[in-house]
């Protein structure tokens, strides 16, 4: 039988708990460019995903947790939307995730960097930035994965000659510029001719059967074998796209194209695979899986998690080892600041503040020169970030889709090497070369 002190012994302990969890204020920001499985339950999800990430860190659940200062900024004005993001940092943040477009992320950018507030993004990467040896310093992480350099390896080995490059979105095009660009400065694609075709509206059959007609093979009898990038802004683009091309009949084994996308494997190959075509995709390869419930083989590969949604978690895992880095005496000054503990005077950013002295910045500095040193394998791959705030040191799982096959996993590709582990897997490819002097095995993607 419970005795009264027992009770009484309970009852203030969960008080106590309860009273001395700091919830931190954490900005988490959202537009029309968020990936469709993001929606009101994902910060929560994402945050206990990140809890599971404990692997060289105890992170102390009962003492502390996020609280996602929360805001859809679609707004058709990007400096309405701008403000609604500022009037939400005002009333306190340690920092901000955001997946938003990419004027407003450089905006978020420039004045996080001025007032010295972290921030990561989960889906931008900056194909613009200028180099110089004197880089000024930024509070900008970007989550995002850049396949370029995989694309542009994969062109190397297999001297691909001549690429049809379809883009649809503005990053997509600075992409490509990028591409472009290293061409002519570095030499490094052995690439005679590159075109490029825009998808305006993925949604007007009239004008994705023009674009269809003029990546065609119009020469049936032709030798000739056609490599295809599709590098698109949404998911939905991908798969309308690509049955389009079915419904074309161009998904014979003279064509390859190459899916410029994160998360290429929600997107169900079974409908698409007949025919002999070929598909190539490149995926960052992770140890974690988000979400144990969902069988990675399922049919219904878009409940499969989005990048997106495994870079969010990945993110407030940054922010939770940063923090627990921090020497304890900073963590206890910034953590318990006051005896109000709704009270976060201490993390306001006064972003329309003309003044240089902000009470925010010693720990924006200080916490965000932990974060960049973060590293560590997380649901969106392998996390550590270069001076630019950008992914460095992950590996690239490389699948191809041939010969009416699944989707397999034939190889993978790091920043200096480029290893296909299963040559047999071309074998029903080469089938249908015809130069049988030599072996062309090909790719296309990003």
């Amino acid at each position: 039988m419970i005795t009264n002190l027992v009770r009484l012994i309970i009852i203030s302990t969960y008080i106590f708990t309860v009273q001395t969890q700091t919830n931190i204020p954490i900005g988490w920001f959202v537009d029309d460019t968020t990936s469709n499985d993001i929606d009101g339950k994902t910060f929560s999800l994402a945050l206990a995903a990140a809890m599971n990430l404990s692997d060289y860190f105890i992170w102390p659940r009962d003492l502390l947790a996020f609280q996602s200062v929360h805001d859809n900024v679609s707004n058709a004005n990007i400096y309405s939307g701008f403000h609604r993001i500022c009037n939400q940092l005002e009333s306190g943040a340690i920092g901000s995730v955001s997946s938003i477009d990419n004027q407003k992320t450089h905006l978020l950018e420039s004045f996080m960097t001025r007032l010295r507030i972290s921030m990561i993004s989960l889906n931008y990467f900056n194909y613009n930035k200028q180099e110089s040896n004197t880089i000024s310093k930024i509070y900008h992480l970007a989550m995002k994965v850049d396949l370029l350099p995989a694309l542009a390896a994969f062109i190397k080995r297999y001297k691909v000659t001549t690429l049809y490059y379809v883009v649809e979105g503005e990053e997509a095009f600075s992409r490509f510029q990028a591409m472009m660009v290293a061409q002519a400065r570095e030499k490094s694609y052995d690439i005679l001719d590159i075109q490029i075709r825009r998808l305006i509206d993925i949604h007007n059959q009239n004008h994705t059967k023009n674009l269809l007609q003029s990546v065609e093979i119009n020469d049936r009898g032709s030798k000739e074998e056609r490599f295809i990038v599709l590098d698109l802004k949404y998911i939905d683009s991908y798969i309308n796209l690509l049955m389009q091309i079915r419904h074309h009949g161009m998904t014979t084994p003279h064509y390859h194209y190459i899916i410029m996308s994160l998360e290429a494997d929600r997107i169900d190959m079974r409908f698409f695979r007949y025919g002999g075509v070929n598909v190539t995709y490149f995926l960052p390869r992770s140890i974690h899986r988000m979400d144990l419930s969902v069988d990675p083989a399922t049919t219904d590969r878009l409940s499969l998690p989005s990048f997106q949604k495994k870079a969010l978690a990945d993110a407030l895992s940054i922010y939770m080892r940063a923090i627990m880095t921090l020497d304890e005496s900073a963590r206890a000054e910034i953590l318990h600041a006051s005896d109000n503990e709704d009270n976060f005077d201490h993390l306001k950013i006064e972003c329309r503040a003309k003044d240089k002295n902000h009470p925010h910045e010693a720990f924006g500095e200080n916490l965000f020169n932990v974060m960049k040193t973060i590293s560590f394998d997380g649901y969106s791959g392998y996390v550590s970030f270069n001076e630019y705030g950008e992914r460095i040191n992950y590996t690239l799982n490389i699948y191809q889709v041939t010969m009416n096959k699944l989707p397999r996993n034939i190889g993978n590709y790091t920043h200096d090497q480029f290893y296909m582990d299963d040559l047999k897997g071309f074998e029903g490819r080469q089938a249908h070369d015809f130069d049988k002097a030599r072996e062309r095995i090909i790719t296309t993607i990003l």
